[in-house]
């Protein structure tokens, strides 16, 4: 019974709860018997038109699997919460001594060095699907797929509509 008591005298207390506007102009307080309205320190009535809490869903992406086969890499990415727009780069790096392209690697920090973007696609899932990237090797991967019957490649799987941009990287190897 102290305790229901306890619990009754403590309502008042909760009837009244402090608000204010995202915009800082009109401060104060409201009761659960009239939302729309609060009264400020100085007696002004100030209707308040958006009480509701925004709530944003941040898209998620989720790496399912990186297959190759053949000229194409197949991504399947997950998406969740919110629609996700991805896009997916395929590069590899090039090592040049007297103009030519002499081997290749999926990364490294050499002076001799040039990135070469061998594919790239882009791809727009709805929240709570799967999608598979299907990338298929631009001009340059294929000539360089047939000087060299393999590539060492980097996948880039970038979520491009979220703030800030989340990227995933995977090494992978193309070969003919």
């Amino acid at each position: 019974m102290l305790a229901m008591a306890a619990c009754v005298s403590m309502l008042p207390i909760f009837a009244s709860v402090g608000i204010a506007r995202a915009d800082g102009v009109g401060t104060g307080t409201t009761d659960a018997t009239s939302p729309q309205t609060t009264t400020t320190a100085t007696t002004t009535t100030t209707p308040f038109t958006n009480l509701a809490p925004t709530i944003v869903a941040t898209p998620r992406m989720v790496l399912l699997s990186v297959r190759v086969t053949g000229d194409r890499v197949e991504v399947k990415v997950a998406c969740t919460f919110a629609a996700c727009k991805l896009t997916t780069t395929l590069t590899t790096l090039g090592h040049v001594h007297s103009g030519r392209t002499n081997s290749l690697s999926a990364s490294g920090h050499e002076k001799h060095t040039r990135t070469l973007k061998i594919g790239s696609t882009g791809l727009k899932i709805l929240p709570g699907r799967t999608g598979t990237l299907t990338l298929k090797l631009n001009a340059t991967g294929l000539r360089l797929l047939e000087s060299f019957h393999r590539i060492p490649a980097s996948a880039m799987i970038a979520l491009t509509n979220g703030q800030p941009v989340i990227t995933l990287h995977r090494t992978l190897t193309v070969r003919q």
